[in-house]
């Protein structure tokens, strides 16, 4: 064997900086993947609470659907440019859809439901940018 080779292989001075630099990129992968999942769990959190500030304006008696709009897109922080909201109002007598100016068989008025869906496109979310989330709640 080479005595260069063999007094190279017997040196074990550089052994931690190798390490080193093997292990710093998956460290620092790992905390940037970590990071992006915390990224994309806050936003969408977000998007849930402002949905239920929706849902607990009208379980306490609230009735207008403008008022829940502004309550919603208030409450959704870090909210893209590129969302929308829709609320829309559907009026059932108990699996029929019905006007929501007429009345049921038995004359009493239609359970009336409102849809709140949440619509972004996030850019700055690292994964899934694209979300799409709803609520339904019956209003009377």
């Amino acid at each position: 064997m080479n005595p260069w080779f063999a007094k190279f292989r017997s040196d074990e001075r550089g052994v931690a900086a190798l390490e080193m630099a093997i292990v710093t990129p998956l460290l620092a992968g790992l905390v940037l993947a970590s990071y992006a999942l915390w990224d994309t769990a806050s936003r969408r959190q977000d998007e849930r609470a402002a949905l239920n500030v929706g849902v607990q304006y009208y379980f306490h008696g609230g009735g207008d659907d403008t008022m829940a709009s502004q309550l919603i897109l208030n409450a959704w922080q870090r909210r893209p440019v590129d969302s929308t909201l829709n609320l829309t109002r559907t009026c059932m007598c108990e699996t029929v859809p019905l006007a929501c100016n007429s009345l049921c068989s038995g004359g009493a008025p239609p359970s009336v439901y409102v849809k709140m869906q949440l619509t972004a496109n996030d850019p700055k979310a690292l994964t899934n940018p694209e979300v799409v989330d709803s609520r339904v709640v019956r209003v009377r």
